[in-house]
């Protein structure tokens, strides 16, 4: 996952809001949104490692990754995506936050979110913070810091702002879609310094990235209503940028 938006309290009607990218390769093999059988848990799969970049459980309780980017990489023992996984699972969410940022050498750069409607946190091991509250706003999150002002964060914190202005009664689902499809390239003296090659870091500065082998494969809306009622939805994408799969499910998280 690449590029995550959301809208914490922001809406009377509508605690949390939530759109993501995901970003990856497209030989690593994946399995669409689904319900994991034996679990609560609502997600893609990472059918390399086993975890997930993002996921919802059926009580609401949501995480989702982001790797931070460097030059060079390390090599990590343990995928960043079991991460989300364990957020979902654990009877102490604080806690294991804690204990991955303890061991945070085991896992290559990674930034966390995760909480429900209430509350939601952020860790990462770029630091030494178990955890951090985020406050109620509007914050973004790409491939450092959350709320780095990358372009692309930039906007795409914008241009949900702007969507949740005038406080609409309904949310438009293909709106929300539509807010992280724009493949513009960021002006070169606005680019981030992360290590990667010029050129590269231009053509990943889109919100929607298409290069040949690696892009947006899949884009996720996650809704949450002051009601109970979750909506997640989610789209996949092949290398040329069209529409594989589309898949939704809702439930009140109250019954």
């Amino acid at each position: 996952m690449c590029l995550i938006v959301f809208a914490h309290h922001m809406h009377e009607d509508y605690p949390l809001i939530i759109v993501a990218n995901r970003d990856e390769f497209f030989h690593r093999p994946a399995t669409p949104l689904h319900e994991w059988p034996g679990s609560s848990i609502i997600a893609g799969k990472d059918e390399e490692k086993g975890g997930t970049w993002m996921g919802v459980t059926k009580s609401g309780r949501f995480a989702a990754v982001t790797n931070v980017r460097a030059g060079k990489a390390k090599q990590g023992i343990r995928s960043r995506g079991e991460i989300v996984t364990g957020f979902l699972d654990t009877n102490d969410p604080a806690s294991y936050l804690e204990t991955c940022n303890v061991h945070n050498e085991l896992y290559d750069g990674y930034n966390v979110i995760g909480g429900d409607a209430a509350n939601i946190y952020y860790s990462t091991n770029q630091d030494h913070n178990a955890f951090h509250h985020v406050e109620p706003g509007i914050h973004g999150l790409s491939n450092a810091r959350l709320n780095t002002p990358w372009p692309k964060v930039a906007k795409a914190k914008q241009a949900l702002r702007d969507m949740l202005a005038p406080q609409p009664e309904q949310l438009s689902f293909p709106a929300l879609f539509d807010l992280l499809t724009d493949t513009s390239e960021a002006n070169e003296e606005d680019l981030p310094e992360t290590g990667v090659d010029k050129d590269l870091e231009r053509r990943l500065s889109p919100m929607f990235i298409r290069l040949p082998g690696y892009g947006t494969r899949s884009q996720t809306v996650l809704v949450y209503h002051k009601n109970g009622d979750i909506n997640v939805e989610e789209k996949t994408f092949d290398e040329s940028g069209s529409k594989v799969t589309q898949k939704h499910y809702q439930w009140n998280c109250f019954e």
